[in-house]
């Protein structure tokens, strides 16, 4: 957990400040040109290790409760927003370029984030776990 939090601002700091392009600039040598269209793509990255924290989170839950199949639910949705996105994306919103990649992978994993989070809380015993102390 903490690690995904340390990535994640580690991550906001170089695409969001300007010490993304300086790093990108100076220390990897990479030209102005190219750095600006990679800071354009690692600005949707900044969230992705929150994301998959949670979805590994919530996957933990399925797989101690014996829901395998509801994994591979959540994977195979991830694999089909990720081509779905992309490809809407390349032909609707192609001047994004390179950050149509980033847009893609973060809506992947958000809508693995959201079914993993409804399956967990379908699972019986998690319900019963969470009955309001009045009923």
């Amino acid at each position: 957990g903490m690690l995904s939090i340390i990535m994640t601002i580690a991550m906001a700091i170089l695409a969001l400040t300007p010490v993304g392009a300086w790093t990108y600039t100076h220390i990897l040598q990479v030209d102005p040109s190219i750095a600006t269209e990679a800071l354009k793509t690692l600005v949707f990255f900044t969230a992705l290790p929150l994301f998959v924290l949670f979805a590994e989170l919530y996957q933990g839950l399925l797989l101690k409760e014996r829901r395998s199949k509801a994994i591979i639910l959540c994977k195979v949705s991830n694999v089909g927003v990720l081509f779905a996105v992309l490809f809407y994306l390349i032909r609707v919103a192609p001047q994004l370029g390179s950050a149509i990649g980033g847009i893609s992978i973060l809506a992947s994993y958000l809508v693995e984030v959201i079914i993993s989070y409804f399956l967990v809380w379908k699972t019986p015993l998690m319900r019963s776990r969470n009955k309001p102390l009045v009923s």
